[in-house]
Parts: structure tokens; sequence; C-alpha cells
């Protein structure tokens, strides 16, 4: 019930909306970002990436409107929008803590069909390094 989220939230959930209502992405992009991924996965069969470029933006950065808000989050999560275009599986694992004791994470990818490969992987991460259960103080 968008009447349940914060006003940010609802911007967002207003303009995916408003991008939703002109169409999917152009088939050619999509045939396009998976041929980069083909030849990629031709010789490997996981991509392990930083699952973000930056440090995490301040709350208060992310109240000064819709607009400088979805810019600001897409600066710190480029990685993932190619992966979506392409329709290939990717995750998300927590990978330890990093600078100012702040949580990171890194995010890996791999062909159609590898999401087994890509949790066996997630898990064997947990098992060398498990994920903390409580946010750091």
């Amino acid at each position: 019930d968008p009447a349940e989220l914060e006003p940010l939230t609802r911007a967002h959930l207003r303009l995916g909306r408003r991008v939703l209502r002109r169409g999917p992405p152009d088939e050619g992009e999509v045939t396009a970002m998976r041929a980069v991924f083909d030849r990629l996965f031709a010789d490997h069969d996981i991509l392990l990436q930083p699952a973000v470029a930056q440090p995490p933006p301040t709350t208060s950065s992310l109240r000064s409107g819709w607009a400088r808000s979805v810019l600001r989050m897409s600066s710190f999560t480029p990685f993932t929008p190619s992966w979506n275009l392409a329709r290939y599986p990717a995750m998300t694992v927590p990978a330890g803590l990093g600078s100012g004791n702040l949580p990171v994470a890194v995010m890996l990818g791999g062909p159609p069909g590898s999401e087994p490969r890509l949790v066996s992987v997630a898990r064997e991460l947990e098992r060398v390094a498990p994920w903390p259960r409580h946010a750091p103080l």
C-alpha cells in the first residue's frame, strides 16, 4: 500500500511507474548487453564485483527531492542496471566491514541458469567469513 511508504519512497514509486509507461527497454539494448556478458562468460563462471561504488549517502542527502535522490542513488549503485537490462542473474552478499566500520558487500553475477552456483558461492563466502547478524555499533 503506497500510503504506508515514506514520501521519498512514494516519489520513487511514481517515477518508476512513469518510466514503465514508456515501455520496456529496447530489445536491441538488451541484446547488446547480453552479448557483452556472453563474451565474458565464455571464459568465466562468475563475476565478482563491488556492490556499490562509493560510501553510502547520508539520509539527509536523500531528502533533497526525488530527482536529486535518484541521481545520488544511481551514482551509488551503478553496477546493477546492466545486470537488470541483460536479465542475467546476480545477487549481492555481505563481505565484511570496511572503512569507518561500515558494512560492505559484493555482487556475484553469472550466466543464465547459474543461480545454484551463485547461491553456492554465497554460502561458501558466509562459511569462510560469517555475516554479522547485527549492525556494528
